[in-house]
């Protein structure tokens, strides 16, 4: 009986941070119920030259608020026994961050930011298209390497190994576990990933002398990762709570 107390008062939390919506939704464990959720715009500066940013900090604040008030929506038995979290997130948005504290050093340059789309052809052109498809099963790169060799182009400094490049998936995960790991479809759209292998590679990343050093190691399987005791203070959760993800939104969908 008390197994089964325990299990019909635990929830289950998602969190999905789209190109455009953040949207976070909480679920009974035992029925599948939806219990609470909140759906909010994230701000985006747009401009004429193709430029899509958003503020990653602002998303992580974003993140706690909505938090906040779903703790707020339900039973307190039931947000204290929450019992994991589950991220997923638009993939090919990037942003580079120190490694150690997770502290932004850029925007979030978005997917459909286009302001290094034109470089692209360049790099389609170094390899035969048999060469792509080999290992990225694709008959080109996609925008990854176009974006650093625009963006060393606007700040060399920001190239350097204390630096990390990850999605808006990644910048999350590690505000609420302190690990850097990413999602194989996010690690494909930022040229990365050796699709044929199932591992990340230098290939691709060698055409602007950079290496996969430089990216969030690949998520294995669906291991999870423990919520630190500051995370879990600021969302009145327990410490060590196991974090899922984080999913790219194409692979949360098909599972």
């Amino acid at each position: 009986p008390g197994a089964h107390q325990h299990k019909a008062r635990a929830m289950y939390i998602g969190i999905d941070a789209g190109t455009t919506v953040l949207k976070v939704a909480a679920f009974d464990a035992r029925s599948g119920r939806f219990m609470a959720g909140q759906t909010r715009r994230i701000d985006t500066a747009v401009d004429a030259d193709g430029k899509r940013e958003q503020d990653p900090k602002a998303i992580v604040a974003l993140l706690q608020r909505i938090l906040r008030q779903i703790r707020a929506a339900v039973p307190a038995s039931k947000w204290n026994g929450v019992k994991g979290i589950g991220i997923s997130a638009q993939g090919g948005s990037t942003v580079i961050a120190d490694r150690a504290t997770g502290r932004n050093l850029t925007p979030m340059f978005l997917w459909n930011d286009t302001r290094a789309y034109h470089r692209i052809p360049i790099f389609t052109a170094m390899k035969p298209r048999e060469e792509w498809s080999r290992f990225l099963l694709r008959d080109g790169p996609c925008v990854g390497l176009a974006r650093l060799d625009w963006l060393r182009s606007r700040s060399p400094e920001l190239l350097t190994n204390g630096h990390i490049h990850v999605g808006i998936g990644e910048f999350l995960f590690f505000h609420l576990t302190g690990a850097w790991r990413q999602d194989p479809c996010h690690a494909l759209q930022t040229d990365c990933y050796d699709a044929a292998r199932n591992t990340l590679t230098d290939e691709a990343l060698a055409l602007v002398g950079m290496s996969s050093s430089f990216h969030a190691p690949l998520r294995r399987g669906h291991e999870t990762c423990p919520l630190t005791g500051p995370a879990a203070q600021k969302l009145g959760l327990p410490e060590g709570l196991p974090v899922a993800g984080p999913y790219m939104d194409h692979e949360a969908g098909y599972l």
